[in-house]
Formats: structure tokens, sequence, C-alpha cells
């Protein structure tokens, strides 16, 4: 899910000037929910294997071009960052892989059906169904996961990690009726289950809430935005969604602008389209065309040129950053063995 906008060329040099800043929407607290039921939890057991091997140690001086790392047969579409890891879902479990390129794969036990994974940097959550119905497994470190039963039968839509613990979109079989639940997350938490008006499609977890598309009452169909699940306010006409963070898309002054949900920063992208958005610590990561990019500011860019006359020749790149270093996946279709490149920032 995603939308690729406009195109310009990227410009390192270019610099930011004081400009008009759209609203953006508000987050909302959360609010009360009015059914409970009762949680059963199961603890799977997680098989962890690494399929990875990095391809020799990593020079610890700068680099002037990527570096091939690795390989493996697992594509990072959809990750997200967990500690010093990305995540990323697989058949059957989940992946995970660090700054030295090594990948291992946790088959979480019953699980049928992977949704998606979702993190708030510090809590993982992988959603979809086991033999039972709809479930979410939570994890701190992608090795000991916990299972999360819902009590509901049907499916579960997406799953963010809240201030007050775990916030879930789901549909009831019963009815086909729209529900959001919370919990504390503990495995002897009840949820409490609302039905919801909320969107109606294209729903997306930002790790502090969500993102989905819908209609607020005889408005426009258009993205909205909630840190509930809940409650859900406008956020933008056109997001940006395809590796990394949520963001909305606006023309600020005719210049394209990028908002993340929950960060003040304007975020002027050096280039169109942009095909991944990350933050790491305070860097700011965006992927274009041509070439890997980061920021501080949003607006001031280095960029790391994606140069495809030297190895990444085919496939389409996807951008993973480290704080010291920055890792492109390149790779053909699914279950097409995908090289790992890295650059290194410093020594």
């Amino acid at each position: 899910m995603g939308v690729i906008v406009g195109g310009t060329d990227p410009d390192p040099d270019r610099t930011g000037r004081p400009r008009r800043v759209l609203p953006t929407a508000l987050l909302v607290a959360l609010a009360a929910v009015a059914a409970t039921a009762t949680l059963v939890v199961r603890s799977p057991t997680t098989d962890t294997t690494a399929t990875t091997d990095p391809s020799g140690g990593l020079p610890v001086v700068d680099s002037e071009r990527w570096i091939p790392l690795a390989l493996s047969t697992a594509p990072p579409y959809d990750a997200r960052r967990l500690g010093s890891y990305y995540l990323f879902g697989t058949p059957g479990g989940v992946a995970k892989i660090d700054e030295e390129g090594v990948t291992t794969h946790s088959t979480l036990a019953g699980m049928r059906l992977l949704r998606g994974v979702t993190s708030d940097g510090e809590t993982a959550i992988a959603f979809g169904l086991d033999e039972h119905g709809p479930s979410l497994w939570t994890t701190t470190d992608a090795v000991s996961w916990t299972l999360l039963r819902l009590p509901w039968q049907g499916a579960v839509q997406a799953a963010a990690v809240v201030e007050n613990g775990l916030a879930v979109i789901g549909i009831d079989a019963v009815g086909g009726r729209q529900i959001a639940a919370h919990s504390s997350g503990t495995p002897d938490a009840p949820w409490n289950v609302q039905e919801i008006d909320g969107p109606d499609s294209v729903l997306v977890s930002t790790g502090d809430g969500f993102v989905g598309r819908g209609r607020l009452g005889d408005g426009p169909t258009q993205y909205l935005h909630s840190s509930d699940g809940v409650t859900w306010t406008p956020f933008a006409d056109v997001i940006v969604n395809n590796v990394g963070e949520v963001a909305a898309f606006m023309l600020v002054d005719g210049l394209a602008t990028l908002r993340i949900p929950g960060d003040e920063r304007v975020i002027h992208p050096p280039g169109l389209p942009v095909s991944a958005l990350w933050r790491v610590e305070e860097r700011i990561w965006v992927q274009t065309p041509t070439a890997a990019w980061w920021s501080e500011d949003g607006s001031r860019w280095s960029p790391l040129p994606i140069d495809r006359a030297h190895g990444i020749e085919a496939g389409a790149p996807v951008l993973l950053p480290f704080p010291d270093r920055a890792m492109l996946s390149v790779g053909g279709t699914r279950g097409v063995p995908r090289e790992t490149y890295v650059w290194i920032l410093g020594s």
C-alpha cells in the first residue's frame, strides 16, 4: 500500500527556507471502550535458525561505495525496526536482520496466517490468525514471543503499541461489524472491545496509532489518523508508505513536503518519488531512485548514490538504515536470493 508521487531531480545542496506549513491531524487521547472479554493465552515455541551469513568482516574505514555483504531469500518489505534489528514477515513467521547482514527466522507456533508486523521500536507485534482465530504475538527481542488471542471470530487488520498497551482493529464475523480493542498487553489482561465507524480500506499501524482510508460522516474519502483506533481525524489526501514510516504528502508553497504522525519536523525530500522513509535516532532517511539520503533536519541531505554500475544492477532496492551504516537489500521476486549491500557512514 502506498502512493509514489511526483518527480524532481535530487539536489543535495538544496537547503531549507521558511515555508508555510499546513496543520496536521491532532493525536487524540485513548477513548473509553464499552465491552470486555477474557483473554486466552498460550505461549508458542519459537524455532530460530540463522539462514544468512555475512561475507567477511566489515571495514572500519569510511566507505565510498556499497559493499556486498550477504545473501538472503527473505524480502524485507514492510520491515519495522525493533532495537538494533529490522523485523519483517515471512511465510509462517517473522525474520530479523541485524547490522552485520545476518538474517534469522522465527517460526511462531500455531500461526496459520500472518497479516503484518509492527513495532514502536521497543515492542513488536505480529498479527494474524492461529488455529483458533485472530491472534497477536508480541516480543521485545524477536526471540521469545507471547501469544495473545483476540476475543472474537473474524479477522485482525492492524495492531499498534500505544501509550496504555496494545490497540487492535478487527472485523467481527458476527454481522461483519468493525471493532477496536485495547489491552494492557499482559497475558492475563482483558480486552476492551468497541464497535467503531472507522476506515473501510487501507489500514496501517504507525507504532503509536493507525492510518486508514475512509469517510467521516458525509465527508470525502480520505486518509484518517487515530492514536487509539476508536476516534479518527483527517490526516491527508495522499500518503507515502512504501517502506518505513507512514507520512502525509502535501504541497507547501508548491514544494513537496512529508509529515510523519507524532513528529513535528517538516520533511522536504531531496527528490521524488520517495520509496522509503525512516527515522533512526534523530536521523531521517529517504530513498529515491538514484540514492539513499540522510538528514538531521529534513531539509539538508547527504546522498549515498545507488551505483548500478558496480553490483546493484537489478531489482528494487529496499533501504534499511542503522545508526552508523545503511543497508540495501536488492533482488528479484519472492524466493529469489537477494543480495545485501552496506555503506559504512563513519570510521
